[in-house]
This record gives C-alpha cells, sequence and structure tokens, in this order.
C-alpha cells in the first residue's frame, strides 16, 4: 500500500477497507483471520514507522446459530416394539453440512430397564460394526461416544444404521423393554452441537413369544377316613427371574363339613410356609409363585389334608378344589390346564384306612311278649350308632294279627304316631309304615321310640 503528498502538510485520508463475510450454509466452528502491516519505508530517507500497538487486526467469524442452515443436531429413531428372534432396527443422524475438519460427537447410552443382557445382541458391538464401513466416523466403545468428522467443505454424515437380535428364548417373560438416550453432545472444532428433543430416546418393548405357563392340580378321588389325601399343585414353564404368577384356590364342602377333614388353609399355608418362592392369601384364596431367577422352574406343591376318622355312620361325602383366574403382576402369560383345573375328592365313611364301612346301624325292637288285658303294652324301636349330620335312616314298621283281631287292642299305629311326634328327628307315614330318622347333627344318635299299646279289657 503506498501512499504519495501532493502537497507540503497533506495528511493520508483513513483507508476504510470493507470486507464481506459470506453467509454459507455450512456447520462450522469460530473461524478467525488477520490483516497485518510489515516493512513500512518512506522515499528520500524520510522516517516511517508502524504502531506497534496496532501493527495487525485479528477478525473471528461467528457462526450463526440461530441459522437453520448452521445447526448440528443429532437425533436417535427406531424400533418401539419386536419380537423374540426378530431384529430391531436403529439409525442415529447427524443434521447438518460441515466444513472441513469440523467434528461432532454424542454419548450414546443404553439402559436394559426390564431386559438382561441376555435377551439381546451385544449393541456396543452392533454399533461398532455399522461404524466401522464408514471412514470419517468413529466409535469408542469405553466412552459410548460416537464422533463424525467431516473429510471436506459440505460434506454430511451418513445415517448410522444398526440392528439388534432380540434373542429367542424358551423363558416365560412379561414384556421386556430397553432405550437408547443420547447425550453430552460435544465438538472439538467449537461446533454449537445440539441433540433433538424429540428423538433424543427411544424405547424398545421385546415381545415374548413363549407358550403360557399353566397352573394345574391333582390329587385323589376317593380317600378313606384316616388317609392323609395329597394334591399337587403344578406350573409349567421355564420363568425369568421375577416374574409372577398367581391363581385362585376355591375350596367347597359340596356334602361335607369342616370336622369331616383338617383345616384346608392351614394345610395349604403348612405347605407354602415351607418355600420361599410361594405365598398363600388366607383372604381371597391366591396363590403366588414369584421366580427366583433367571430360568427358574416351579417344584410341584404337595398338600396334605388329613380326613378326619371318626364314628360316625355317613354316607359318601365329596368336596372339591377348583382353579381360577390365573393372573400375573409382571405381564406373562398365565392360563389354566383345562383337564386339570378341578377335582372332587369322595369321601368314603370307613373305620379307617382301607378299613370296612362304618356302621351298620342296625333297627330293632323290643316290648312285651306277654300282655294282660286292660294292661298297656310297651314297645321300644332302638337304632343304634351315631350318625353325620342330615343323614336319613328309615324301617317298615308292619302289624300282623296272628290269633288277635283289632279290637283286641287299641290303635298300634296311632301309638306309634304318638311315639314319634314325641320326637322331633323322627317322622312316621302311617300309609306306608315307614319310620324316619334324620340325624340333626354330626354324632347324633336316635333317642329310642316308646310306643304303648292298650291291650283291650273285654
Amino acid at each position: 500500500l503506498e501512499y504519495t503528498a501532493t502537497n507540503d502538510g497533506d495528511e493520508m485520508s483513513d483507508l476504510v477497507v470493507s470486507l464481506e463475510l459470506l453467509d454459507e450454509a455450512l456447520a462450522e466452528g469460530d473461524e478467525s483471520f488477520q490483516i497485518q502491516l510489515n516493512n513500512s519505508a518512506g522515499n528520500s530517507g524520510i522516517n516511517v514507522l508502524i504502531d506497534t500497538n496496532s501493527d495487525s487486526v485479528t477478525t473471528i467469524i461467528s457462526e450463526d446459530d440461530s441459522l437453520v442452515d448452521d445447526s448440528v443436531t443429532w437425533s436417535i429413531t427406531g424400533l418401539g416394539s419386536v419380537n423374540e428372534g426378530a431384529i430391531a432396527q436403529f439409525e442415529i443422524s447427524l443434521a447438518g453440512t460441515f466444513g472441513a475438519g469440523e467434528s461432532a460427537s454424542v454419548v450414546i447410552e443404553q439402559n436394559v430397564l426390564t431386559t438382561l443382557a441376555s435377551d439381546l445382541e451385544e449393541w456396543q458391538a452392533a454399533i461398532s460394526n455399522a461404524v466401522s464401513t464408514l471412514a470419517n466416523v468413529s466409535f469408542d466403545s469405553d466412552t459410548n461416544t460416537l464422533t463424525f468428522t467431516s473429510p471436506s467443505e459440505g460434506a454430511t454424515m451418513p445415517a448410522i444404521q444398526f440392528g439388534l437380535t432380540a434373542n429367542a428364548d424358551a423363558i416365560i417373560e412379561g414384556d421386556e423393554s430397553f432405550e437408547f438416550t443420547l447425550t453430552t453432545p460435544t465438538s472439538s472444532t467449537g461446533l454449537e452441537v445440539l441433540i433433538d428433543g424429540t428423538a433424543n430416546n427411544i424405547e424398545t418393548t421385546i415381545n415374548d413369544l413363549t407358550t403360557a405357563a399353566q397352573w394345574a392340580i391333582s390329587g385323589p378321588a376317593n380317600a378313606d377316613e384316616g388317609e392323609t389325601a395329597q394334591f399337587i399343585f403344578t406350573l409349567s414353564g421355564t420363568f425369568g427371574d421375577g416374574e409372577t404368577a398367581s391363581v385362585v384356590v376355591d375350596f367347597e364342602d359340596i356334602s361335607t363339613l369342616a370336622n369331616d377333614r383338617d383345616d384346608w388353609q392351614t394345610a395349604v399355608n403348612t405347605a407354602v410356609d415351607a418355600r420361599s418362592d410361594l405365598t398363600f392369601n388366607d383372604d381371597t384364596g391366591v396363590l403366588t409363585f414369584t421366580s427366583p431367577s433367571e430360568a427358574s422352574t416351579f417344584a410341584p406343591l404337595v398338600v396334605d389334608l388329613l380326613i378326619t376318622d371318626d364314628a360316625n355312620i355317613e354316607g359318601s361325602e365329596q368336596f372339591s378344589v377348583t382353579l381360577t383366574s390365573p393372573t400375573s403382576t409382571t405381564g406373562i402369560a398365565v392360563d389354566l390346564d383345562t383337564s386339570q383345573s378341578s377335582l372332587t375328592t369322595t369321601i368314603n365313611d370307613t373305620q379307617g384306612i382301607g378299613g370296612a364301612l362304618d356302621g351298620p346301624g342296625q333297627f330293632s325292637i323290643t316290648g312285651t311278649g306277654n300282655g294282660v288285658e286292660g294292661s298297656t303294652a310297651r314297645y321300644t324301636i332302638s337304632l343304634s350308632g351315631t350318625y353325620g349330620i342330615d343323614e336319613i335312616v328309615t324301617v317298615e314298621i308292619s302289624l300282623t294279627d296272628l290269633g288277635t283281631t283289632n279290637s283286641d287292642y287299641n290303635d298300634v299305629v296311632q301309638a306309634i304316631r304318638n311315639a314319634a311326634n314325641a320326637n322331633p328327628d323322627v317322622t312316621f307315614n302311617s300309609t306306608t309304615g315307614v319310620l324316619t330318622y334324620t340325624s340333626p347333627s354330626d354324632g347324633a344318635s336316635m333317642t329310642d321310640l316308646l310306643v304303648d299299646v292298650v291291650l283291650s279289657d273285654d
């Protein structure tokens, strides 16, 4: 740059240089250039110096981050659900056009949520494999940092696509989920790097396609008094850690009473208390299994129920055990084996295990062998044995005149009716001659029936 004075006393007017900074559609860090004055000189030996305090100007070109063209934004997308055995596809993108040598990084975090490492292909290896084919992208598996370095002006990062296989196993599990999250966007070249707030996270659910677990119960169809009846609960399948399966156990006395057997709930609790993987709710009848570890199976639950050996003469009595309402709090599929979801057990009224039937009850009649005219002949009708509640026994009473006529004694039918009316547990049908005793309670016996017949004095 040369200045020449026209006249003595001239001064050089300031030279104002305007330099337009180009607005290019590139994502770049702050850039700088410098204008510097050097090698000052004057003709005729005049003394011309450069002010060392202002011999140069450095200008920094700052990116306008408000411009869309200058934005750099990471995002991740992918499948929201995948079946076991299938591949879940994901894509990581970086929006922006870059200046040469510019870099942008982001940290990828995986949260297993409710999955285990064995449920998925190793994700860091999957990303590393995807990145290995791209010359300008790197992935640090120690820090989980993904970095793009622009190879030239106007370069863009190709989308990074990777897939994870959801491992298919025979374990019964609820739907499990994991997620990828992008965090900590940075740049080593001064770029302002952002993460798309609407695509910074993707949660994926693995759908378990394993066959449903099935509850079943088995037990004896018949049990003798004095015998211990065993009821076995089973649950099919192999379970993931912490998975739960519940079923409602309904016990019903059909024709039995509580004193015909030990208490059912106590028997169940005794069996359950010996195990750490089971609970039983007395109020609701809900039996719950909680898998203690990955790939656990259900050991059969054996409930011992002692059948009471009493001396009561009873018919066969029945009770039932039914399974209903299979559920899970962890989302696994739970069902009933419909062929073994209910059973009915009949109690045989025996004298101990394998013994003869209790009883038999025996009707008998005793009474006056000889009677004097004008006296009262008394007859006692008896029934031996004690009976279960509501048991019914009958006998037919017939009157035969051998050498008498009905004028030789008072009305015998009425006499029997009078005796029966005095006993609330006995009825007499004068038309059929059938006397019926109905046991009012367990262990009851029939009070002797006293029939008084007046012999006519003729």
